[in-house]
């Protein structure tokens, strides 16, 4: 790609009139919405805990969102989000004012620090950090869901963004027990997706939490019957009422991310005009969700411009690289464009990107494989594997790679992977030859051996 084609979107099937940004600009400004939505869920932790220490005259924090109003909402009964948005500005100015206060909690802050830091430069009188701020600056958080107590913990988000037209459905990543638990669950199980004719096998913590009524809302009175992916529903359809020249996207961390991309795909399918289509989603450090009959119907969904997938991951993060797979299709496959982060060595003083997409050619297949196994992607210094997992080093790595991906648009990226993809399918009697035979040749060297000794 010359540099003259970078700066130029080519035609697409996801032409529609939208404006959509080049690659850097959409991972970063997912990256940041999934850094803030841990922050959010940690303030409103800290705000109930401010209110039991004002008790007793000994407040951590100060500012209107210590109040009623942020810690339980009011929620507009027709549309389902709140009356009074959570601004970021409003939330960054918050975070600035105890910022003090914060910082002697240093299990918070070893956590934290370094999306309050992001927050701080989003103060009004602070000017700003870049114009991908602007995207932060016009959010407003429509809705949380755990606006109904203090036993509750967010596992979504849903936000306006009025600077880049968007609805943004943002998933926390793993914090709690109960993820740990739904992470846990890594059987693969065949299920019915809404919409979907073909049956697929899908990670069963994932598909649970979103489509088991088991994980619906603390407030059952407003969400007895639904399961979560229809709960939210409920609450983006009206938006799109309301802005019906806005696009759905959505995000996530770990946990989210995996959520995410199952999330938006059920999403792109769904029958009511009310969701513009393509949906897009922007994952970071997602794991494996599904098998290959999940991604033959993803990539369907692709190829008739229903969603867009960029999937963006660290290497040496061992997390998007688990759980288990396979070639033939019988374990987990990826989707999506996978944008993968590279750390610098002893050969490159910057970090680096690659660029990939499942496009059916086995020796690529192959190749994939042993670049994305566990052993070649994993920090081997322990204290060193929740760092490369986390959304600070997946933001540092992508504002070092700026320059080199602003320009560069999914669109594109997705035109030139399905001719490629074309061209494969073409070849389907060297792929299925190539597919079989190496790990027939390796299966049948590893019984000679055994029977040599």
């Amino acid at each position: 790609m010359s540099e003259t084609d970078k700066l130029v979107p080519k035609k697409s099937r996801f032409d529609d009139g939208y404006e959509y940004p080049d690659l850097y600009y959409e991972a970063d400004h997912m990256l940041e919405a999934a850094e803030v939505i841990y922050t959010l869920a940690a303030m409103r932790d800290l705000a109930w805990k401010n209110l039991e220490l004002e008790k007793a005259g000994k407040p951590i924090l100060a500012g209107d969102l210590t109040d009623e109003e942020f810690l339980v909402p009011e929620v507009d009964p027709k549309t389902g989000y709140f009356v009074n948005p959570i601004d970021i500005p409003e939330l960054a100015q918050f975070t600035n004012d105890n910022i003090k206060n914060l910082k002697q909690d240093t299990e918070f802050w070893a956590s934290y620090g370094g999306t309050i830091e992001l927050l701080k430069d989003l103060v009004p009188e602070k000017g700003g950090r870049s114009s991908s701020d602007l995207s932060l600056r016009s959010r407003s958080i429509m809705y949380i869901d755990d606006a109904y107590g203090d036993e509750a913990e967010i596992l979504y988000a849903i936000s306006l963004d009025d600077n880049c037209k968007r609805v943004i459905v943002n998933f926390r990543g793993t914090t709690t027990v109960q993820d740990l638990k739904v992470d846990a669950q890594i059987t693969l199980v065949e299920f019915k997706l809404p919409n979907v004719e073909k049956k697929v096998k899908l990670h069963r913590g994932f598909y649970d939490y979103l489509f088991d009524k088991e994980f619906s809302a603390e407030d059952k009175s407003q969400h007895e019957d639904l399961n979560k992916y229809e709960e939210i529903m409920t609450k983006v359809k009206p938006l799109f009422k309301q802005y019906p020249s806005y696009k759905l996207y959505v995000t996530g961390h770990s946990l989210g991310a995996s959520l995410s991309s199952l999330f938006a795909f059920v999403a792109s399918q769904d029958p009511d005009s009310a969701i513009p289509k393509p949906v897009t989603c922007v994952s970071i450090a997602s794991t494996y969700v599904g098998n290959q009959a999940w991604r033959e119907v993803f990539q369907s969904a692709e190829e008739a411009g229903e969603i867009r997938y960029l999937r963006v991951s660290n290497r040496t993060d061992v997390i998007p690289h688990g759980p288990p797979f396979d070639l033939i299709g019988n374990l987990y496959k990826h989707v999506g464009v996978n944008l993968r982060l590279s750390q610098e060595t002893i050969f490159k003083s910057k970090p680096s990107y690659s660029l990939h997409y499942p496009i059916g050619c086995a020796l690529t297949e192959w190749i994939t494989a042993f670049r994305n196994n566990c052993l070649t992607n994993c920090a081997w210094v322990p204290s060193s594997i929740l760092v490369m997992h986390g959304c600070p080093e997946y933001d540092r790595r992508l504002d070092s790679l700026k320059g080199k991906l602003t320009g560069i648009y999914l669109n594109d990226l997705y035109e030139d992977y399905f001719i490629a993809k074309k061209e494969a399918e073409a070849k389907w009697v060297w792929n299925t030859f190539l597919k079989y035979a190496i790990p027939g040749a390796v299966l049948a060297g590893a019984i000679y051996m055994l029977d040599v000794l």
